[in-house]
């Protein structure tokens, strides 16, 4: 085999989407049940590019391969149970790319081509895709290749025989991926490029009556690209024209030249041999380019070829432009205008990636700009005028709202019912979709999920998939995405209440079990693919390893601690027998722990790693059991079991000892909490009910309890100080940067961040503070000074009776703030940076309400945190007390 040489991918990667659709004169020669039909012969190197192709079709198991395929008709002939028509795919390139017929629908794609032959005899047949693939010759299996972990390279020979055969793929979609590469050749030697056999031909029947084009067959099969579409205003950049595979017969004499040019030059083409032309780009800086090429059958001209080139100089010229316009026009409007802003933004990203060079400047991505452009001019004028660009319109599609954590845009995917956009008052139910984990993740490329989407759309569902701050395991602030997306899909589209489910995979999964458990009410179903039982902070490490501070932190969004809540939950949980991310281990524990809580969970587990959940998204059945549940809003009984009081039900009032222990409780009766009966409670609750504490009267309430990571979960101001010496004030701003940078790493928004004279009165009311510096080198933490039970002053800490110098330490703590009246709160942030070891997804998670700790110290029990020196827990009245504090041991 010849190896495929660097323009053969280029080319390929370039024109993956393109696609061919051709005719071909009818032969007097052929049967008369397959006329009129489309013929060529073989390229020299017996390259197949010619197929009649199926959009996906989920044929029961063990049924034979479709037979006597003709463009236009139906697949499987007579079953009008497998919709689907046959549709010509003829390939340019080296590789066929079916992507386009995927649709984001499950099943088998096939793909069929007839072979004539003279002679008969011997044939090699060579295949190379990343799929799983059937072979079928006249309706006989050949061969059956299972999906590979890599590209697959099957080597088959097969008897031809005399005269018409039909040639048959299965093709099973690995995800989005349905490429697939073909020879057919005399069956010498172990690899391509060889020859074809002398008088072998394909022959595809087309439509019955449909008049034969050769010339349009032959432009279809031209290819243009650009060997880099990336090009500086007055830069030049190198197109190559070419044909793969074959030509309709009597076509002949190909040739090119450049489009609008009076005179220009004609240049022969020949079947797999490149034709190389320089493009020069006009001085003036535009984001795309468009290079346009004729091309020629025997001198006459039969259509015009073009090929996007980037311009990023153009792009960063057009972002400014319009990211000012952004600004003026949602300011004038009073109108977040988040659509058009997170356009701009993934605008912006495509911009920064090309230079950067982690975005490939291809064609696939200049129609991405190009589109991007498209819509923020579309969207622009609609959401100044406070109306919804996506109204009205069904299908897949990524909505932006805007988060008032950060005031940041926040990207999800929906999937909308063509049902659910008719005027009616039908209610529709909605299925949330917690992603998985993927480091590569960014807003311009994060998601796609256009398979399940199908199925939904097929049940008549909603479907909502959330970015969760890229990888948040749904936790923090990303279970406030999710809450959010909810809130979006509820304000824009007729969804039934009683029937919202939650789904996720892998880190997605362990999200579903997290926030179903914190707010049981609010699902009627949920399932599970590949989750997690124990939170990935243990790193597999056993939770009595841990500093009690830590257990306790953990516990908070544990699934396995958290199973009581899930009683009137019902729940699937696949998993992979053979998974070695998440082992099925962690679906066992999890089942087991809902089972001893009398939860109705059904563990499934399936052939397969950890990627076999996603063959199970591909099906109807999951989505359909799903929505045969509908949420009880007055079940027989219901469980609570939180270690914050964050999760306390809409309505309910706690009040606690101060013992730290999780609030345990079981109740029954109607839906107001006024009216339940308290079955059992945990020692440690005084009360709970419907009872007014008076905004829990200065305590510790579900709105401010801590931990630190709460502040993050409403909206917040990053403060740096400026009142001190030069250098203190320098490192303040410098930690302050640092910290805006770690969640904008985290969340890909930016953080607000000012400083402590700038902050305005609105601010100080309304927000929570982060504030970097010391009393004497931060105006606002200075203010509040008297009120804050840490003092943090000249490089010394004193918590309690103990006071330590700050020199090479630092300390975070969360405390009501005094500026809004305690309903918000403000975070103390001085000394060393906090974090330097761990990822910026988890940077928060196991600091308590205080934590003073070594700037260059780490722990050793697998959380790569910063050694604790002091942490602690405030009480319920926001006090200090020695047994919610834990000092280290003096070494």
């Amino acid at each position: 085999m010849r190896p495929i040489t660097c323009i053969h991918w280029v080319i390929f990667w370039l024109l993956c989407t393109s696609q061919f659709v051709v005719t071909f004169a009818a032969d007097d020669a052929l049967p008369a049940e397959i006329q009129p039909a489309h013929q060529a012969d073989f390229s020299p190197d017996g390259l197949l590019t010619w197929w009649l192709v199926s959009p996906p079709i989920s044929a029961p198991a063990n049924s034979p391969a479709p037979s006597n395929s003709r463009e236009g008709e139906a697949v499987f002939n007579g079953n009008a149970t497998l919709p689907g028509a046959w549709s010509l795919n003829a390939a340019g390139v080296f590789y066929n790319d079916f992507r386009s017929m995927l649709n984001g629908q499950p099943g088998s794609l096939y793909a069929s081509t007839r072979l004539n032959s003279l002679v008969g005899g011997q044939r090699f047949f060579y295949v190379r895709t990343y799929c799983a693939v059937k072979i079928y010759l006249d309706g006989k299996l050949l061969e059956s290749k299972p999906q590979p972990e890599a590209t697959s390279v099957v080597k088959l020979p097969l008897n031809l025989p005399k005269g018409l055969s039909e040639l048959t793929l299965e093709v099973v979609p690995r995800g989005d991926n349905c490429m697939i590469q073909c020879f057919l050749h005399d069956g010498r030697g172990n690899n391509p490029p060889q020859k074809p056999v002398p008088g072998d031909s394909i022959v595809l029947a087309s439509q019955k009556g449909k008049l034969p084009d050769a010339n349009t067959v032959a432009l279809n099969a031209f290819t243009l690209t650009a060997q880099t579409p990336f090009v500086a205003p007055g830069g030049k950049s190198m197109l190559v024209a070419t044909i793969q595979g074959s030509l309709p017969r009597g076509v002949s004499a190909l040739s090119v030249r450049w489009a609008d040019a009076p005179g220009a030059k004609e240049n022969p083409i020949t079947i797999g041999t490149p034709f190389q032309t320089e493009y020069i780009a006009p001085a003036e800086a535009r984001g795309v380019y468009e290079a346009r090429l004729e091309f020629l059958v025997q001198g006459k001209p039969i259509g015009v070829k073009s090929v996007a080139l980037i311009c990023p100089e153009g792009f960063a010229k057009d972002i400014a432009a319009f990211e000012k316009e952004w600004l003026e026009r949602s300011t004038k409007s009073k109108q977040s205008m988040p659509n058009t802003k997170l356009a701009i933004e993934k605008l912006k990203l495509f911009v920064e990636g090309i230079l950067a060079g982690t975005v490939d400047p291809d064609s696939d991505v200049a129609k991405e700009l190009s589109g991007l452009i498209t819509r923020i001019r579309d969207f622009m004028p609609i959401e100044e005028q406070g109306k919804d660009p996506y109204s009205g319109k069904s299908g897949y599609i990524e909505r932006g709202y805007t988060s008032a954590i950060d005031d940041g845009v926040q990207p999800f995917i929906t999937a909308v019912p063509e049902n659910a956009v008719k005027e009616n008052a039908k209610k529709f139910p909605l299925v949330v979709f917690l992603h998985g984990y993927d480091p590569n993740m960014n807003k311009h490329r994060w998601w796609e999920a256009k398979d399940y989407a199908a199925v939904c759309a097929r049940n008549n569902c909603f479907l909502a998939i959330p970015f969760g701050r890229l990888n948040s395991d749904f936790q923090s602030v990303g279970e406030v995405d999710v809450l959010d997306v909810i809130k979006e899909m509820k304000a824009h589209y007729r969804i039934d209440p009683d029937r919202v489910y939650l789904c996720g995979i892998s880190m997605g999964g362990m999200g579903v079990y997290s926030i179903a458990a914190h707010y049981p009410d609010e699902f009627a179903a949920a399932m599970i693919l590949a989750g997690r039982a124990d939170s990935p902070l243990q790193n597999g490490t056993a939770l009595d390893n841990f500093v009690p501070f830590k257990q306790w932190l953990i516990q908070t969004d544990n699934p396995i601690s958290l199973c009581e809540n899930l009683i009137n939950l019902p729940m699937r949980i696949y998993h992979g027998q053979d998974d070695n991310v998440v082992p099925a281990t962690q679906a066992m524990r999890m089942s087991a722990g809902l089972k001893k809580a009398g939860c109705n969970a059904n563990l499934l587990l399936v052939p397969g790693g950890h990627r076999s959940g996603f063959d199970i998204l591909h099906d109807d059945e999951p989505v359909r059991w799903l929505l045969t549940n509908k949420r009880n809003p007055t079940p027989a009984k219901r469980h609570l079991k939180t270690y914050s009081l964050q999760f306390i039900p809409p309505g309910a009032g706690v009040e606690t000892t101060d013992d730290l222990a999780p609030i345990d409780i079981e109740w029954k009766g109607e839906a107001a909490i006024a009216k339940s009966e308290i079955i059992q409670k945990s020692a440690n609750v005084l009360n709970f009910g419907f009872y007014n504490l008076g905004s829990y009267n200065g305590k510790k309430s579900p709105d401010l309890c801590g931990p630190v990571r709460q502040a993050i979960c409403a909206p917040f101001t990053i403060v740096y100080g400026t009142k001190g010496v030069p250098a203190a004030n320098e490192l303040n701003k410098k930690n302050a940067a640092r910290f805006e940078d770690e969640w904008f790493q985290f969340t890909r928004s930016h953080g607000k961040i000012k400083a402590d004279i700038d902050v305005t009165p609105d601010e100080k009311r309304d927000r929570n503070l982060f504030l970097f510096g010391e009393e004497q080198d931060n105006a606002l933490h200075a203010e509040l000074a008297r009120d804050l039970p840490i003092s943090v002053k000249n490089g010394t800490v004193t918590i309690g009776e103990k006071s330590v110098p700050l020199d090479g330490k630092g300390i975070l703590y969360i405390y009501p703030s005094a500026f809004s009246g305690k309903k918000r709160a403000v975070v103390i942030c001085a000394g060393a940076p906090y974090g330097e070891k761990i990822g910026v997804n988890h940077k928060l998670d196991l600091i308590p309400d205080f934590l003073l700790y070594e700037g260059t110290v780490f722990d050793t029990d697998g959380t790569s945190s910063n050694s604790a020196v002091c942490a602690g827990f405030f009480t319920n009245e926001w006090k200090l007390d020695a047994k919610r504090m834990w000092w280290a041991a003096k070494k």
